[in-house]
């Protein structure tokens, strides 16, 4: 995680590329996210997906307390 940036590291499987996709999605409708991307993918056992992306947030949700 990184305040300065408001950005989030997450890493992942999806059951398929259509479920990371609808993950996806549902990242681009939250109002707290701003933009998302995409770090890696890679496919997994199966048909899963392991997937590496950045959350950039809204710059309200994490603010750094000033002393």
């Amino acid at each position: 995680m990184s305040v300065p940036e408001k950005r989030i590291a997450i890493q992942g499987v999806a059951q398929s590329f259509e479920v990371l996709a609808q993950q996806l999605l549902a990242y681009e409708n939250m109002p707290q996210v701003t933009r998302y991307q995409i770090t890696t993918t890679r496919a997994g056992e199966g048909c899963r997906v392991e997937f590496g992306a950045s959350l950039f947030l809204h710059p309200q949700v994490l603010t750094v307390a000033q002393p």
